[in-house]
Order: C-alpha cells, then structure tokens, then sequence
C-alpha cells in the first residue's frame, strides 16, 4: 500500500511539474501582437496565436500565471483574452465595443482599453493593466464573478 501510494505522488508531481513546465514554455512564446486589429461593421480584437489556443487548453489551473503577466507591457493584453477564453462560461457574453473620444478610436474587450498601436496591433495604458489585474483578482476569489 505504501508503495502504490508513493508511486502515485510521483506521478502527480511530475505531471504538476510537466504541466507548469509546459506554461512556462508556452508563455514565452506569446505577446501582444498576437492580438490582432479585425475590421467590419466595426472594428474590433481577436486573438491569433496558436500558442494561446494552447494555454487555453490548459484551463483554469494556469490562471495564477495569467493574472501575473496582465500587467506586462508585452504579455498583458494577451493574457487577458486567454483568461477571457478560459473562463468564457462563467462570464458568458464577452463585449467588445469600439470608443471614439475625440479624434482616439480606441476598442474595448471584456472590459479592457485597447488602443490602436498602429493599424495591425494594440497597446494598453499602465493604468488600464493594472486595473484589469485587480478586475482579474476579484473575480477569481469571487469565483468566476464580476
């Protein structure tokens, strides 16, 4: 008994091990740019990152690693679509919505501030990561409410 017990901690822990592993490999390979301008009736955000498609297939448990690169000036806006994604049943209906204030066209996204960087990408203001982190934060010890 005591043997089958260890060898399943073992194996537990390697594949917690394997599985942060795997975040941590695959988080280096994403970045804002993968967020992509989408143009129609009104302009709008879409993901387009393979690697992003993978995070997401990791689910929840990668959320804590998320939530710490929404204030990454490089990682920030696509680790927020990802956690969208991830979490996309207990949100429901994401909105995105386009905002002209002035002469600045810029795009909301499950209530995130996109601005356009150049015709092809996004940024977002320091300001607008760091509320979106404590957005993030309080709707996971909310358990998945706003």
């Amino acid at each position: 008994m005591k043997i089958f017990i260890s060898t399943f901690l073992i194996l537990f822990f390697q594949i917690s091990i394997g599985q942060n592993k795997s975040f941590n490999e695959l988080s280096d390979s994403i970045n804002n740019s993968q967020i992509v301008v989408t143009t129609g009736r009104i302009w709008g955000a879409e993901m387009r990152s393979k690697t992003g498609d993978e995070i997401v297939k990791l689910g929840k448990k990668v959320t804590p690693q998320l939530i710490s690169l929404l204030t990454d000036n490089e990682k920030g806006i696509i680790a927020h679509f990802i956690l969208t994604e991830i979490w996309r049943k207990k949100i429901g209906e994401v909105i995105s919505s386009e905002v002209i204030e002035g002469k600045k066209l810029y795009i909301v996204y499950n209530q995130l501030n996109l601005f356009l960087k150049n015709e092809e990408s996004f940024y977002s203001r320091e300001e607008d990561l760091n509320e979106n982190k404590l957005r993030w934060e309080s709707f996971v010890q909310n358990k998945g409410s706003w």
